[in-house]
């Protein structure tokens, strides 16, 4: 009797084990349907139509050469990003970290102000800058640059891209 009750007890637990497989409301439901979308980033044919979708857009691209732009949004954070075929990117959300998934080790990292916003810089070097991360107001700014700004470049851009 005593080995029937511990074996009864051992199918109760194994069965509310399994039990945390659904979907909360006790129904199966298909591994398909709760897997997220693995790519937030949808892109569009212009600035004016991912600016809708977020509620913003990047008034100016200052001194930024963007080759073959492509706009995209990532809906997730709620992110307007104008990226070139030459490695510059432009990064704008209304967030106040670092948004510039730009996680290199550089070999220089510093500060500079343009105007009344203070910025973190990084790059190869203090007249190599690849990657601007601001914020102002409301909104952070990021800018990614393969090739690098110099530094009064990095000063044009802060002070342009709104």
């Amino acid at each position: 009797m005593k080995k029937k009750i511990i074996a009864a007890a051992a199918i109760a637990v194994l069965a509310v084990s399994f039990g945390g497989c659904s979907s909360g409301n006790g129904a199966h439901v298909p591994i398909s349907e709760e897997v997220m979308n693995a790519n937030p980033w949808t892109d569009h044919e212009s600035l004016d139509e991912a600016a809708e979708i977020v509620g913003f857009t990047i008034e100016s691209t200052g001194d930024v050469e963007l080759e073959n732009p492509v706009y995209r949004v990532c809906k997730g954070i709620n992110l307007l990003e104008i990226q070139g075929d030459n490695g510059n990117m432009i990064r704008k959300a209304e967030d106040d970290g670092d948004i510039s998934g730009n996680y290199t080790e550089y070999d220089y990292t510093s500060e500079i102000t343009s105007g009344e916003i203070t910025a973190t810089v990084k790059g190869e070097s203090e007249d190599v800058i690849n990657v601007i991360i601001w914020q102002n107001g409301k909104f952070a700014y990021a800018v990614n640059s393969e090739k690098g700004f110099t530094a009064e470049e990095t000063g044009n851009i802060i002070a342009d891209i709104k």
